[in-house]
């Protein structure tokens, strides 16, 4: 285990979260009584706070405007001890607006990062200069290509969120840089990988990347794959309060545990922990 904490880079997607989650079952076309929060989120930012959380320096690197969306975020970034790479752009900050049904699955979701698609790859390239080679660098699929690009130019440790199945295809042509991904069973479908378990996404996305491939599927097993080797582990039976965020939890508690030297398969048991927790948090 090594003594010094694990330093990591993020870069992707910030912005603020509206979730709301309805009482009863979603009537489409209809107000639905139910409750409602305001918090700070995005991929880049949920995994940026778990890392730190977990005892990882870690310094977060997005698109921000100059509104109270702004602010909001950087205190978000104070309390967790972040080191706020942020870039101040005309654009508002990014918006995510998520409707959940009484059981906690996700029945939309709208995202809105303009601030981040519009920003200069050049200004990407400027800010991850002053990261220390050393560090490792973690990126998510809300970056557009060219964006992803110049990041995964930058040498060193990387990788990557798939987000969304919509998103997830932009990861494409970086497979072959990455040294960790994270995906759920449709977005390594988008990947190239149409399988009907967690096990063989994972094992069929190791013949396109020499990373360690973690793919999950909701409540039925979830796999990691390196190499010739695979993995799968069971998540616990818990009713989710909320699932927003359970993929980013997910993903910084297995980056932990591959950064203190543990086998992919531990940082796998890390994982599903951590998202198992967050599954059980309460709107």
């Amino acid at each position: 285990m090594s003594e010094t904490p694990p330093l990591f880079w993020c870069l992707g997607g910030v912005l603020v979260d509206h979730i709301g989650r309805t009482h009863a079952p979603v009537q489409t076309g209809q107000s639905n009584p139910g409750a409602a929060r305001l918090t700070p989120g995005g991929v880049a930012l949920n995994i940026s706070r778990a890392l730190a959380n977990g005892g990882a320096d870690v310094a977060l690197m997005s698109a921000v405007g100059r509104d109270i969306g702004a602010e909001l975020i950087k205190a978000a970034l104070d309390a967790a001890g972040i080191e706020d790479q942020m870039i101040r752009t005309d654009h508002p900050t990014g918006a995510y607006l998520a409707i959940e049904d009484a059981s906690g699955d996700l029945h939309a979701g709208v995202s809105d990062l303009t601030a981040l698609e519009t920003l200069p790859t050049d200004a990407i390239v400027a800010h991850l200069a002053q990261a220390p080679t050393h560090a490792r660098l973690v990126i998510d699929a809300n970056l557009t290509p060219d964006q992803q690009f110049k990041a995964a130019a930058r040498p060193g440790w990387l990788a990557a969120e798939a987000v969304s199945a919509p998103k997830a295809q932009r990861l494409i042509p970086l497979l072959p840089s990455l040294n960790a991904l994270f995906c759920n069973l449709s977005e390594a479908s988008v990947l190239g990988a149409s399988a009907e378990t967690a096990k063989d996404a994972a094992k069929g996305l190791t013949g396109n990347t020499d990373a360690i491939v973690f793919v999950t599927n909701g409540p039925c097993p979830a796999a990691v794959a390196k190499g010739d080797e695979d993995w799968t582990l069971q998540p616990p039976a818990i009713p989710p309060a909320s699932v927003t965020g359970a993929g980013d939890a997910f993903t910084a508690a297995a980056l932990l545990a591959l950064a203190t030297d543990a086998t992919p398969e531990q940082a796998l048991g890390a994982a599903i922990t951590a998202a198992s927790a967050l599954l059980e948090t309460s709107l």
